[in-house]
């Protein structure tokens, strides 16, 4: 189990890297968001839900999708993608997230999520958990932009599947 020092400093690593400051502002973001990122692990080597919605190096916004294994699915992503990211953002209030989710008791191998989401002119929203959840309605928000992105992924056809990468090169 990580020790509570260990998961801050993991928490703090992963915010530098993905350029977020989370100082604990709880207003609405402006703009919309510009990248957005989820991942569900478990004791496992590969995530066991991974969503990551970005601008390719040419440009093109695309949804990377991975489930349970180490490959990766890109699509490209509808135009407006960010802004119904947004829109779920601002509709089930997820700027409001806590930093941090654990729980009151002692978890010796258990799951853990984070979730990024970044603006350009905004601190970012930034939030994880290890073995605890937000309230429900800011998990049904998470849940549905997950949804959605795996929607998308899903219903891909060939003409909008930009190819496929693994988990393995990422590291």
């Amino acid at each position: 189990m990580l020790s509570r020092t260990m998961k801050t400093l993991f928490a703090l690593s992963l915010l530098s890297l993905v350029g977020l400051n989370c100082s604990g502002d709880k207003k609405l973001p402006e703009g919309i968001p510009s990248r957005y990122e989820y991942r569900y692990s478990g004791p496992v080597m590969y995530p066991m839900d991974w969503y990551l919605v970005e601008a390719g190096e040419d440009g093109t916004v695309r949804i990377l999708s991975s489930h349970d294994g180490p490959e990766i699915l890109v699509v490209k992503a509808p135009e407006d993608i960010f802004e119904q990211i947004d829109a779920l953002v601002r509709k089930y209030r997820l700027q409001t997230l806590k930093r941090d989710y654990e729980p009151s008791f002692q978890v010796m191998d258990g799951f853990q999520w984070s979730l990024s989401i970044r603006y350009p002119e905004y601190k970012g929203v930034y939030s994880s958990g290890y073995h605890a959840w937000p309230k429900a309605s800011l998990r049904e928000g998470i849940d549905a932009i997950n949804a959605l992105l795996k929607g998308i992924s899903e219903a891909a056809q060939d003409e909008d599947i930009l190819g496929h990468e693994s988990h393995d090169t990422r590291r």
